[in-house]
């Protein structure tokens, strides 16, 4: 019932904005519009944010709002756009979502054609996150994998051992 949550949300916006339920409001009404087929409702409702807040929980629902926002521009393929958002997300102090921008910049790298570029995106996050990263990490160590049998290149098999060591699921 992805409309009437739009509804809801944006109802939900106007009146509690002000009480601190802003960025909430704006992620959850972005995701319904993102569900719903409405991408580019969803880009201009999560352009309504304006700044990082400071409060730990809406900084949860912001970071959440513009790493949707970063894979909706990568999808239609706006990379400078998704840099922009890139960027600020880097500044997070957030492994979880630094490792998120890594894999999202080796995805454009990928469209973009620079596999090299890619894969050396892929592998600083294989490299500078911990195994305790089991959504990132792995997608990373996948795709090290992938692009290197692509290439014929023998040094899939370590990455692949290494894959099926730490994250057997």
């Amino acid at each position: 019932k992805y409309d009437e949550a739009i509804k809801l949300f944006k109802k939900a916006y106007r009146e509690y904005e002000l009480l601190g339920w802003d960025t909430f409001c704006v992620y959850g009404l972005a995701q319904a519009y993102v569900e719903s087929g409405k991408k580019k409702d969803a880009v201009s409702t999560v352009t309504l944010l304006k700044g990082k807040p400071k409060d730990p929980e809406n900084l949860k629902y912001y970071i959440k709002a513009k790493r949707l926002l970063a894979s909706m521009y990568v999808q239609s393929a706006q990379y400078d756009d998704a840099k922009v958002v890139l960027k600020e997300l880097g500044s997070c102090n957030n492994d979880a979502v630094a490792a998120f921008s890594n894999n999202l910049l080796g995805e454009i790298l990928m469209k973009q054609g620079k596999r090299k570029d890619a894969t050396l995106m892929y592998l600083r996050t294989v490299l500078l996150f911990s195994k305790k990263n089991t959504k990132e990490r792995p997608e990373a160590l996948l795709k090290v994998v992938k692009i290197l049998k692509e290439d014929r290149n023998n040094k899939y098999k370590d990455f692949e051992k290494m894959l099926k060591t730490e994250y057997p699921s």
